[in-house]
C-alpha cells in the first residue's frame, strides 16, 4: 500500500491493502479498531514522517540489499534469541537462535504486518516492550515518532 504527500510516496507493506483518499487530521482520535484502518494509518504516518525529514526510510531496499543486511542484523543481535512477530517462518528460522513458536526471545522482530495485529499492539504496549525491535520500512515512520529501535538500514528515501 503506497501514500503520496508533498511529493513523497511511503509503503506499508500488508495483507489487506485499501485504496482511499483521506487526509491528515481524520486520524485525530480516530479509534483505528481494525487493521485495514491501523495498516492506513501507518503509511499515513510513514510518509509525514518522511516529508518532515522525521525519518529517511519510507520505501524498501532491492532483494540484492537483503544477504547483507540480515548479516549486519545478526552481527548487531549477537547471540540473542530472536522471535517475532509478523515476520515470516522461513525469514525468522534463517537466524542462528529463533524462536518461532511464540514471541518470547531476547529480541523481537516486529514487521509492518506485525504492528498492526494484536499480538503486536499487546508486545509493545506490555512489558517485554524494550526488546522489540521494529523492522522493514512499513514501521519506520511509528519507529521514529515513538522512539522505538528500528532496523532498515537499506531501505529507500
Amino acid at each position: 500500500m503506497e501514500a503520496f504527500f508533498g511529493g513523497r510516496i511511503a509503503e506499508f507493506v500488508t495483507f489487506e491493502p485499501t485504496r482511499a483518499t483521506t487526509r491528515l487530521g481524520f486520524l485525530f482520535d480516530a479509534t483505528l479498531e481494525k487493521t485495514v484502518y491501523r495498516a492506513a494509518a501507518c503509511v499515513i504516518i510513514n510518509v509525514i514522517a518522511g516529508f518532515f525529514c522525521i525519518t529517511r526510510v519510507r520505501r524498501s531496499c532491492p532483494g540484492e540489499c537483503h544477504a547483507a543486511c540480515r548479516a549486519e542484523l545478526i552481527q548487531k543481535i549477537g547471540n540473542g534469541r530472536v522471535a517475532g512477530i509478523g515476520i515470516p517462518g522461513p525469514v525468522l528460522e534463517s537466524f542462528p537462535s529463533h524462536n518461532s513458536g511464540s514471541a518470547d526471545g531476547d529480541v523481537v522482530f516486529i514487521s509492518g504486518e506485525g504492528l498492526i495485529s494484536p499480538e503486536g499492539t499487546a508486545i509493545l504496549d506490555g512489558p517485554s516492550a524494550d526488546r522489540v525491535l521494529l523492522v522493514g520500512p512499513s514501521t519506520a515512520g511509528v519507529a521514529a515518532l515513538e522512539k522505538i529501535p528500528h532496523w532498515c538500514p537499506y531501505g529507500k528515501g
